[in-house]
């Protein structure tokens, strides 16, 4: 994910930017700067010019966030 930079943002990948969002699958995790405020953010560019400007897959991102908050509510829970 782009920045690496803590605090996190939830990125949402889906959704149409004014107050549907996508659910939490399509979520990804991102530093404030390219989720929201720097020139090459997700809020300043298309998603396909994000990805291609940092080379990510946003559905594979999202996907692996997903597998990682199972992994940790499932151990959490036991």
């Amino acid at each position: 994910v782009p920045g690496g930079q803590e605090p996190s943002e939830n990125m949402h990948i889906e959704g149409d930017g004014v107050s549907r969002k996508a659910d939490y699958t399509k979520v990804v995790p991102c530093c404030r700067g390219h989720h929201r405020t720097r020139r090459d953010s997700l809020h300043n560019l298309s998603r396909e010019a994000f990805e291609g400007e940092h080379l990510v897959d946003l559905d594979a991102l999202a996907l692996d966030t997903e597998r990682c908050w199972r992994r940790y509510a499932g151990a959490s829970h036991a």
